[in-house]
């Protein structure tokens, strides 16, 4: 499973290489935070003074290992912001959270930070 999202965080790197068109937030350091509790998946893009810019939510049906990687490159594309540009990812589950489910978070999270 950690092989394949490596291989997937990869290709998001690679294709994730933007250049904004207005420039606005391209400069823009951030933080994303992949929060579960229970079922109910959140990502939120913060910024460097602990604002939250953008936000993503969703219930888990037992897929995200197909959906997490999708949805934290539709956030950063939503706010025109390089995945280069991403300081830190921040993994938070709480009690009730699968083990499966947690696993693929701290993984993505751990990968993402390196």
């Amino acid at each position: 499973m950690m092989m394949i999202i490596m291989m997937m965080i990869k290709k998001m790197k690679m294709k994730n290489n933007m250049k904004p068109l207005d420039g606005s937030e391209s400069h823009l350091e951030a933080e994303i935070r992949i929060e579960i509790i229970e079922n109910k998946i959140s990502l939120f893009l913060v910024n460097n003074k602990k604002e939250i810019i953008a936000k993503s939510s969703w219930t888990d049906n037992r897929d995200l290992s197909k959906k997490l990687l999708p949805r934290i490159d539709l956030l950063l594309k939503r706010k025109k912001i390089a995945l280069n540009n991403i300081s830190k990812f921040d993994f938070i589950s709480f009690e009730k959270c699968g083990f499966t489910t947690k696993q693929i978070g701290e993984i993505t999270a751990k990968v993402l930070n390196i």
